[in-house]
């Protein structure tokens, strides 16, 4: 997959600012001529939980999936999306993260009336340099500080969610959720894996439009792929490309879908 960077990216929400990170590791690697070892970064793949410590702001959780190179961590109760891709230098891996939050994006506008929901995000630009001090199988410790003066600590632990196998059929069936402003966004995954939904906007027979495929990576690991389209929804239109993966909570069983396009994102917790 690759990832979606926002070719003209306004500051228009602030999250967990754009992060510029390199990171230390063992694991993979292999020698060169020019005396470097380059790290092959599948030792990153994995769903991780944890906390970012900031100086600036509260503390709070984050998860994150990490596959072949793409990184989308998931702060805030979902709120907080950074979305970034990893490159390999010399003894090490950086990669470069674009920040969005949802607060709230205009989708809908009816007379004076505008309509909005918190499922969608736009990105946001701040430059932020992370490195970590610790990587291994089971955990990442890192240290950030942006140009804006904040820095702070990120500690995430390896969820063995991750090693659960996946199947077209456990996702199979009608999803939705819905946001803290009462709007609700619905999936239909066939057995194929495509899907069609809609996402509320508030103006009755103005929803959003959604369709798509979900796809397999690995039957043995719990991230599915994701490509989606997005209609009828204004300057959300677009292709969004990203991944889900499937879990189990006190309420039952829960679908995370996170999915990016040239500046906005999408991210939805369903339940069926």
């Amino acid at each position: 997959m690759t990832i979606n960077q926002p070719s003209n990216p306004a500051i228009r929400y602030l999250a967990l600012p754009t992060l510029m990170f390199a990171i230390l590791l063992t694991g993979c690697s292999s020698d060169t001529d020019d005396g470097c070892t380059y790290l092959d970064d599948s030792v990153l793949n994995g769903i991780w939980n944890g906390d970012i410590d900031s100086d600036f702001k509260f503390p709070f959780q984050v998860s994150s999936i990490i596959y072949a190179g793409d990184l989308f961590f998931i702060g805030d109760n979902g709120s907080n999306i950074d979305i970034g891709s990893t490159t390999n230098i010399c003894d090490n891996i950086e990669a470069s993260i674009n920040s969005y939050e949802i607060t709230g994006s205009i989708i809908s506008t009816l007379g004076a009336t505008t309509y909005t929901n918190r499922f969608f995000g736009s990105s946001t630009n701040i430059e932020t340099t992370l490195v970590t001090s610790q990587i291994n199988t089971n955990s990442i410790n890192a240290s950030y500080q942006d140009t804006t003066g904040d820095q702070g600590s990120i500690r995430v632990a390896f969820s063995n969610v991750f090693n659960t196998p996946s199947s077209l059929p456990l996702v199979d069936g009608n999803w939705s959720a819905t946001d803290n402003l009462g709007q609700t966004t619905t999936i239909n995954i066939a057995s194929n894996g495509s899907f069609s939904g809609s996402v509320q906007t508030g103006n009755p027979g103005n929803d959003c439009s959604l369709s798509g495929q979900v796809s397999i990576l690995d039957n043995n690991i719990n991230v599915y792929d994701v490509s989606m389209q997005v209609g009828n929804c204004n300057e959300l239109n677009g292709q969004y490309d990203g991944y889900a993966s499937v879990s189990k909570i006190l309420s039952g069983t829960q679908l995370k879908l996170v999915a990016n396009s040239q500046g906005f994102v999408f991210y939805a917790e369903f339940q069926p």
